[in-house]
This record gives structure tokens, C-alpha cells and sequence, in this order.
């Protein structure tokens, strides 16, 4: 998926700079101008590449996913050309962090983009995803948490004393435990929502209620443009939209009673997201289910924005 755009010269131009996100489900792109606090967007991109399928099986990063990631660099190459860039930063989050192959990532990095990954561990993807987050969204209550569903872990940060929370679960992982078949199925649900639970309960029994809480991430605005009825994405809406436990409740309930081909049919979803929504949508629900708040205010803006705005900050 990809944002139609001009490019503004086929020249280096040192006002444009590039950041890369290498998530475990998909890579992602943005190119423009920072203005302060601000991002001019030229151009984003997104490609499907599931770094993180069966890496729980041996700890390595397969060859086929080698291969989609190879595929994905070389088109944001593609992408990259008529902007010119005069920096990119790359980083790379749970996949990464996991897999012992990830020097193969690397390389790849250097010899397509002639630029170094790095790759970030938890607490700094937390506090990347913070930067951006609350951009642009009013009002804002403090004191306020974000949460950030992925696709291998899920990170949760708070304004005030304590320490970024990373959980090495995400949307991909949950699904290849919980749902490896082609139908979610009432067991299936039951189980993976008794293990988040349990795991949440232990990871936030010391953490304070708060009066907002926002959600970032491929997840939360996917449940955003589903409760919306969107046919296309748009950012504009779906930033800052509120959901309540009550409506995150019912989609589960409808992409539970779908098979995958299904999910996946659903209009405004990128590509692959539909097979592990109902994964990521259960971390919400029971997130909510356990911190005592009835709803999340949904951001747009998350860890790629916050990647692109810590490039002055270095």
C-alpha cells in the first residue's frame, strides 16, 4: 500500500529525510520534511512481509521471509529514488530483536539502502511510538497510557514514573499459537483469551489506572476503520477515533465467526491483516478488560513517526 504523491526533484534535497519501520508483520516507509514537532508527508509505503512467521519454531528468520524482506527493501529503494533523501534511519523491532539470523536483515539494509539497521529494543520502541503518538489529538488527558499492538510483541507506555512495559506477544504470534487453522472457532478464542489474562495480569499488577488510554499500531486503526464502515482507509477520520469496549467486543465477535479468506476480504485492511485481526483485537479487549477503561482513543501516527521525528533528536 502506497500514498500517491509528487516528488519534489530528482536531487538530493536536505530538507527530505526517510524513516523505515521493520516491523515483524510489515515494513514501512515514510519520506517527507520535519517542522519542529511536525512531519510534511511526501510520500509512505506499506508491504505485508511477515518477518516473524514460525520464527517460534527455531529462532530463525526463514528464507522465504528473507526473501519477501529482500523484495520489500528493493521497492522502497524504488520509492526512495525521486525523493533523494538526505537521511534515512532504519530500525527494527521484535523480529529482529528475536531472531539469531537477523544479521542477514542487516546486510540487506547496507546493500540495497546503503544503511545501517538498528534494531531497537522495547523500551525504545515504547518511547518512539510516544513521541508521535498524541500527535495532533485532542484533547488530552494526563495523566495517559499508549498502547501498541504489533505484529511479534506489545508495548505500553505511561506518562509519569514507571518504566515502559514490551511483552514479547503480538498479533502474529498470537495467531500462529491460538488460530493456525483457516477458522477462529469459539475454543480457539477462549484459550488465547485466557492466556492474555493471565499474562497481562501479571504484567500490569502494579500499574495505576489511567484516565486515557490511546492505541497505536496496524491493529487499533483497523478496528477503528471496521467500527467506522470505511471502504477506503483515511487517516483524518480514523485519527483520534474513540472505541468502546462494548463495539471492540462486537467485531471480535464477527471476525471470530468468519474464516480467514473472509477477514481478510474486509475492505480498508491492508494486505494479510485480516488473517491476524482477531489476535490483535483480543490484546485490546483484554487490556481494557483488565486497566478498568471502557474505550481507546485510536492514533494514526505510532512508531514510524516517531522513528522520522527522533532523526533531529540524534
Amino acid at each position: 500500500m502506497t500514498t500517491p504523491d509528487k516528488p519534489t526533484a530528482n536531487k538530493s534535497n536536505n530538507s527530505v529525510r526517510a524513516a523505515m519501520d521493520l516491523g515483524s508483520n510489515s515494513f514501512r516507509l515514510l519520506i517527507g520534511r520535519q517542522h519542529h514537532n511536525k512531519i510534511e508527508v511526501l510520500h509512505k509505503g506499506l508491504i505485508t512481509v511477515r518477518l516473524t512467521g514460525n520464527l517460534n519454531k527455531n529462532g530463525m528468520i526463514s528464507a522465504k521471509a528473507c526473501s519477501r524482506a529482500r523484495a520489500a527493501l528493493e521497492e522502497f529503494q524504488r520509492q526512495l529514488k525521486p525523493y533523494q533523501p538526505a537521511a534515512i534511519k532504519i530500525c527494527g523491532t521484535q523480529a529482529l530483536r528475536q531472531a539469531a539470523n537477523n544479521e542477514d536483515i542487516s546486510i540487506l539494509c547496507q546493500d540495497i539502502l546503503k544503511t545501517t539497521l538498528e534494531i531497537i529494543n522495547g523500551q525504545q520502541e515504547a518511547e518512539l511510538t510516544l513521541l508521535a503518538t498524541i500527535r495532533g489529538l485532542t484533547p488530552i488527558i494526563r495523566p495517559f497510557g499508549v498502547l501498541d499492538v504489533g505484529g511479534g510483541s506489545t508495548e505500553y507506555i505511561a506518562t509519569g514514573p514507571s518504566p515502559p512495559i514490551s511483552l514479547a506477544l503480538g498479533a502474529v504470534n498470537l495467531t500462529e499459537k491460538f488460530f493456525p487453522g483457516n477458522q477462529a472457532g469459539t475454543d480457539n478464542v477462549r484459550a488465547c483469551r485466557h492466556f492474555l489474562h493471565k499474562t497481562l495480569n501479571q504484567a500490569f499488577a502494579h500499574q495505576s489506572k489511567i484516565p486515557m488510554l490511546i492505541g497505536s499500531g496496524g491493529t487499533a486503526t483497523s478496528l477503528a476503520a471496521l467500527a467506522l464502515k470505511l471502504q477506503t482507509y483515511r487517516e483524518e477520520i480514523v485519527h483520534g477515533c474513540r472505541l468502546h469496549l462494548k463495539t471492540i467486543s462486537a467485531i471480535i465477535a464477527k471476525l471470530a465467526a468468519m474464516d480467514a479468506e473472509k477477514r481478510n476480504n474486509l475492505p480498508c485492511l491492508e494486505d494479510g491483516r485480516g488473517r491476524i485481526l482477531l489476535a490483535g483485537a483480543l490484546v485490546i479487549q483484554s487490556f481494557l478488560q483488565i486497566s478498568g477503561n471502557k474505550s481507546i482513543t485510536v492514533s494514526d501516527h505510532g512508531l514510524l513517526e516517531g522513528i522520522f521525528l527522533s532523526m533531529d533528536k540524534n
